[in-house]
């Protein structure tokens, strides 16, 4: 989170976000969002593939793609 507030539901989980904040989720699980103030939210939100969770790549396989 960068700037403003965030809400993000998880599992019908509640979570209010501010500047500072991170979270992680696997993205099959049921979740919602939103911005509940009237200043806009700046945040960063990184999606990977399946393929990536759970798992660490070697320099190898790196190398191979």
């Amino acid at each position: 989170m960068l700037e403003g507030t965030f809400e993000l539901w998880v599992d019908e989980r509640h979570h209010v976000l501010g500047p500072g904040d991170s979270f992680e989720f696997q993205s099959g699980r049921p979740h919602r969002f939103g911005n509940p103030g009237d200043i806009p939210t700046k945040l960063i939100w990184v999606l990977t593939p399946p393929l990536y969770q759970g798992r660490t790549r070697t320099e190898k396989e790196i190398g191979d793609v």
